[in-house]
């Protein structure tokens, strides 16, 4: 069975490898990094990952370099249309979408494939988030985020601005290219098998799936991190929907996602494995280079940025992110970077 993960990324260097030896950990064949308008280091990390065949790499900072099919999407869709479309992923049996601070967990399989495999093959697995709050940290540390956020929300909670039981999916390339970041569109219409980690059947007409069974599997999703990463998180905006439309990212988001109920601390084997993996990454070289010049940067970056917010109490004054201060960023923030 050959499997593939795809992903699309702006400033968010210090998490990569990380990431990357966790889903290699699980298996993944091909993972598949998008990177777009990065200010800190994350291009040329990726380039040496791709260099030392950890990841593929494509920029995607201009639309016109993507397949004319995909070139008028934002940048996250634009990332997951192109991906499909590349030869690796579209051979694949199963292509799976995720964020860089999404952390897929199993509780009964030691791989994806063993999932998979355990579930007889369907057309679409769908995984639901179980969302993971600050624990109280402020600011930026560079530590694998699975041990610097350790509590989560609890079970029944079903959030409030955001829904917290929101599903990523897995499935077959060859089923549908018309999907969004979560599932494949109009799959309920269709006779596709569509399954839960649990082995139940679903047909969903929206992103979230309330009645989840976590303990076969779960996506660990680290939405907020700390206050500091929470607000490079809002600079950076929401890159799927376009640079006009940035929903959900001042502080009453930080607030509403900041779930820290239970404490849930990751320890399986195919985490212990992944944290063996991102060790051998750091010891090329290259990447260890790469990787100490864009923790640096995005220090300063998350330190600009901070400052830039506080000197006019941005952070408080409203959930969607006012286009007029577009040019307030680029003085206070990226001319000074």
């Amino acid at each position: 069975m050959i499997t593939s993960l795809i992903t699309s990324i702006k400033d968010e260097a210090p998490y990569i490898i990380d990431w990357v030896a966790h889903y290699r950990a699980l298996g993944f064949d091909h993972i598949v990094i998008f990177q777009n308008d990065s200010v800190d280091g994350a291009d040329h990390l990726c380039s040496a990952l791709q260099d030392a065949d950890f990841i593929d790499y494509y920029e995607n900072s201009d639309p016109e370099h993507a397949p004319k099919d995909v070139q008028h999407f934002p940048a996250q869709r634009r990332a997951y249309g192109w991906g499909q479309l590349l030869d690796k992923v579209a051979q694949s049996d199963y292509m799976f979408l995720a964020d860089i601070d999404e952390y897929l967990e199993l509780a009964i399989d030691d791989t994806f494939s063993d999932m998979i495999a355990r579930l007889d093959n369907p057309d679409i697995i769908s995984i639901a988030w179980r969302v993971f709050g600050s624990a109280g940290e402020t600011a930026f540390a560079h530590k694998p985020v699975c041990e610097r956020f350790t509590r989560a929300a609890a079970i029944f909670d079903q959030g409030g601005l955001r829904a917290f039981k929101q599903i990523k999916s897995a499935f077959k390339p060859t089923l549908t290219q018309k999907f969004n970041v979560h599932r494949p569109l109009n799959a309920a219409d269709h006779d596709w098998r569509w399954v839960t980690p649990d082995g139940r059947n679903i047909k969903l007409s929206a992103n979230v799936s309330d009645d989840f069974d976590y303990s076969f599997a779960q996506l660990r999703h680290y939405h907020c991190k700390s206050r500091a990463e929470f607000m490079v998180k809002m600079l950076r905006g929401y890159a799927s929907h376009g640079n006009k439309k940035l929903p959900q990212i001042g502080l009453p988001a930080f607030h509403s996602m900041d779930a820290n109920d239970v404490e849930l601390p990751f320890k399986n084997q195919a985490y212990q494995r992944g944290r063996m993996i991102a060790q051998e990454m750091r010891e090329i070289p290259a990447i260890k280079t790469a990787e100490d010049d864009a923790i640096a940067r995005f220090e300063k970056l998350a330190g600009l940025v901070e400052k830039a917010i506080n000197k006019n109490d941005i952070f408080k004054q409203a959930v969607t992110f006012r286009a007029d201060l577009t040019q307030y960023f680029q003085t206070e923030v990226y001319d000074k970077l």
